[in-house]
């Protein structure tokens, strides 16, 4: 595979792309000591500190009364 995948991807074609016999192993490689590794990180950092683009969808409704089977709600 030729090109790095881009912010501007969508995630159909990453995924078709993954699939092909040539695609690289998955992960990023990028090492922890370089420039590359610092911006990385500051545009995770930068990401992580905005609000969600999207509702959370919570794994309970906020209606919905807590379990009663379990030890953490007796």
């Amino acid at each position: 595979m030729a090109s790095s995948a881009g912010s501007d991807w969508r995630i159909h074609d990453l995924i078709h792309l993954a699939q092909a016999s040539d695609a690289p192993d998955p992960g990023v490689v990028c090492d922890d000591d370089t420039h590359a590794f610092a911006m990385l990180e500051q545009q995770v950092q930068a990401a992580l500190a905005q609000p969600p683009r999207k509702p959370v969808k919570l794994a309970r409704r906020a209606d919905a009364l807590p379990c009663t089977s379990c030890p953490a709600h007796p």
